[in-house]
């Protein structure tokens, strides 16, 4: 869901950040970029309309709690996840960002286990003198090795 309204822009402007610009009172998704999309539909919600009851049921909110006008942080159900609200005054009307993050060390053993699991070679070098630093075994078997340990 894109912005329609160019104002929504720079709440939505982060490029690895999962945001949305939303109302206060029912979190109706106005506006979103493609990685808070890709989440929702990891929630199994399709798209962003309707994701405010889908935000509800992960992270337990409850709208009638929420400070319009406080940032607000909350630890969803599945813990590697962080829904943030920030407060915008937009035309007179407060709105939320909302940033959904994951925790760092979910992602980065996310990432070794693409790495590692990954069907196609994949490697890591040292920019400087060329030598392996890390491979996968798919790499390894490509070389002829029986393991990655055997070209380090």
């Amino acid at each position: 869901m894109t912005p329609d309204n160019p104002a929504w822009q720079p709440w939505l402007t982060h490029p690895r950040d999962a945001l949305a610009v939303c109302t206060c009172d029912t979190l109706e998704v106005l506006a979103c970029n493609t990685p808070f999309e890709r989440v929702l539909r990891t929630w199994g919600c399709e798209s962003a309309d309707g994701c405010g009851a889908v935000l509800e049921s992960q992270f337990g909110l409850r709208m009638t709690e929420l400070d319009a006008l406080q940032p607000q942080s909350l630890t969803g159900k599945q813990p590697e996840w962080t829904l943030h609200l920030h407060p915008i005054l937009h035309q007179g009307q407060t709105y939320y960002q909302l940033r959904l993050l994951q925790d760092e060390a979910f992602r980065a053993d996310a990432y070794k286990q693409l790495f590692d699991r990954n069907v196609a070679g994949a490697l890591t070098l040292d920019a400087e003198s060329g030598r392996v630093i890390n491979c996968n075994q798919a790499f390894a078997e490509m070389l002829g090795y029986g393991s990655y340990r055997g070209l380090r």
